[in-house]
């Protein structure tokens, strides 16, 4: 290959990157999502590798109305259970609205609906991670840059109080970090393969 070659092939190297750029970021913004959910709900540990702080077990107040029926049947199902709660009758908007006290808060909330307490994993009904996808623009990705988040308010006041009382959620560990730029490498360097170099 002679040096002219070369140079046209470098400068075809350099086109295909940038023209790819914006692909490759929209590749690795989803496996960064991807690799920060899976953690999170399966570790419980953030970017650091600490434990998120247990669930509450402070007790607190709820109603059936907040519940589903067959969690709600498993607390206050019957005469008899419905006795044995601590209730509590509180006006909002000129109702008496009834509540009755869970005495080991979010923790028993959480353990009446079948969800798991073992670990904090920011999943009750699913929606926020569900609705976290990729919200920059191509212009972004085209400049290197990828965005991740909910896409609506509903989920991102969700996150972002889940963020206040817990810490960054969507962080990425040292280890997610090496594999999302070992993947950029691999498509740098296909670039320069698919161009003969």
């Amino acid at each position: 290959m002679t040096l002219k070659e070369y140079n046209e092939r470098l400068e075809k190297v350099l086109r295909d990157t940038e023209t790819r750029l914006g692909n490759t970021m929209v590749k690795l913004g989803s496996e960064a999502l991807t690799l920060v959910r899976q953690r999170v709900q399966e570790t419980g540990k953030n970017a650091e590798g600490q434990r998120y702080p247990n669930y509450s077990s402070d007790p607190m107040l709820t109603n059936c109305s907040a519940m589903t029926t067959s969690a709600c049947s498993r607390i206050a199902g019957s005469k008899n259970k419905r006795k044995e709660l601590q209730w509590v009758t509180l006006k909002r908007s000129g109702k008496n609205i009834k509540l009755f006290e869970l005495k080991q808060g979010y923790k028993q909330f959480r353990e009446l609906h079948g969800r798991r307490t073992d670990h904090v994993d920011f999943t009750f009904t699913g929606k926020m991670w569900g609705n976290m996808h990729i919200l920059s623009s191509k212009s972004d990705h085209d400049n290197g840059t990828v965005i991740v988040g909910p896409t609506t308010e509903e989920e991102m006041n969700k996150l972002k109080g889940n963020v206040n009382k817990r810490g960054q959620i969507l962080d990425l560990s040292r280890d997610e970090i090496t594999q999302l730029s070992n993947d950029f490498k691999i498509d740098i360097v296909k670039i320069f393969k698919d161009n003969g170099l």
